[in-house]
């Protein structure tokens, strides 16, 4: 079939795509592939719109099952329609990043139609992922020993996620904040894609399995209990700790105002209804807000301190380890930090590198009870690493 014709017969395609998970994208157990050599599905692009899909040299488009082949093209844009995604498809370039909506990435691509949007995946290896994602996470021209910290701890965190996430998505972590940064190729740095290759494949354990390896950028003196932060979480090894590493953030102190009017409108634009806001109560653990009571005409709204954080915008109230006052017609707020203050502080990381702790120092003491050890299998359920 000529890629002249091919193209039309793709958008006649099948039914409507299901959102069962392809298998076969972990490396098979028994594989001596470095972990860092092993698929990641990230999700890259979730649009209702239409998306551009360009490689400079030689493309492919199959269907995902029975890799029906549908075009192979050379310097060629294709355009994808929602409405017209009726199965999956593969899209691979050879010797060349493919791009979508004009952002490169390594690796391939996969296409799902879910509820009539398009979702797009890139399937690319651990190493290349963390390539792009450590310099998107920290400033690349750190500390080199600050580097590879978050090298491993983004490495870790990826991993965990590989485990817990393959029965329940398509995907095993999306390309924001919500997981991990993930910028595709624009983003690599040589002094990042260094600290990955020198930390290959280590991770850090607890029990044998990789941890949940919250990172964030400053703690602001303490890092938080992941109970404190997160309902139902507690692992021991996200205990919170003190940190007077993190002191040259410029995030370290801050101020803000908030009016009434505007965390009403916060509220309602996340779908948590209110009316009229009456008082706002703040209770706090070990000195961070952990709960926060909105009472308001219609009745009362009771959340977490994060959720109120993220809700309100994280960008201005940038942590949970604040004070409060009434000030006019709002709240005045004085508080340390920017994150979550889960697990390893990215400022606190670069003080100890500046100090002259090792990688391994630093991550042992942010993750207490933590194991950094090399998986040199797939990644599965229980690895069997080598210890360092």
């Amino acid at each position: 079939m000529s890629p002249r014709h091919a193209f039309p017969y793709l958008m006649a395609l099948l039914l409507f795509s299901s959102c069962v998970p392809p298998a076969g994208h972990i490396v098979r157990r028994g594989s001596d592939a470095g972990i860092d050599s092993q698929p990641i599905r990230v999700l890259v692009l979730h649009s209702k719109s239409p998306v551009v899909v360009y490689s400079a040299k030689r493309m492919k488009l199959r269907t995902l099952r029975g890799s029906k082949m549908l075009l192979d093209t050379e310097h060629r844009r294709i355009t994808l329609n929602p409405e017209k995604i009726h199965t999956p498809l593969v899209i691979e370039s050879w010797d060349s990043p493919i791009e979508v909506n004009r952002k490169a990435y390594r690796g391939t691509l996969e296409i799902h139609n879910v509820l009539g949007s398009i979702d797009v995946i890139n399937i690319v290896s651990l190493g290349d992922y963390l390539k792009s994602v450590v310099p998107s996470e920290i400033p690349s021209d750190w500390n080199r020993e600050a580097l590879k910290v978050q090298a491993i701890a983004s490495r870790t965190y990826a991993c965990y996620h590989i485990l817990h996430s393959r029965s329940k998505r398509l995907f095993d972590l999306d390309a924001t904040t919500s997981f991990q940064v993930y910028k595709g190729l624009s983003s690599e740095k040589q002094t990042t894609s260094d600290a990955v290759e020198e930390t290959s494949g280590m991770v850090v354990t607890y029990r044998g399995d990789p941890i949940l390896a919250y990172f964030h950028s400053t703690c602001g003196g303490r890092t938080a209990n992941d109970s404190d932060v997160w309902s139902g979480s507690d692992h021991p090894y996200l205990a919170g700790i003190d940190c007077p590493y993190c002191a040259a953030s410029p995030h370290f102190r801050w101020q803000t105002q908030l009016s009434l009017a505007d965390i009403r409108k916060s509220l309602q634009r996340n779908s948590r209804f209110t009316g009229t806001i009456r008082s706002i109560a703040f209770r706090s653990h070990d000195g961070r807000v952990t709960s926060v009571t909105v009472r308001h005409s219609q009745g009362t709204c009771t959340m977490t301190g994060n959720e109120f954080r993220l809700l309100v915008n994280p960008d201005t109230l940038k942590s949970t380890s604040f004070h409060s006052k009434k000030s006019g017609g709002g709240l005045q707020l004085s508080g340390k930090g920017w994150g979550h203050g889960v697990g390893l502080c990215q400022w606190g990381a670069r003080g100890m590198a500046e100090n002259g702790k090792s990688y391994k120092k630093i991550l042992q003491y942010y993750y207490r009870d933590g194991r950094i050890e090399r998986m040199r299998g797939p990644i599965q359920s229980s690895p069997q690493p080598s210890h360092l």
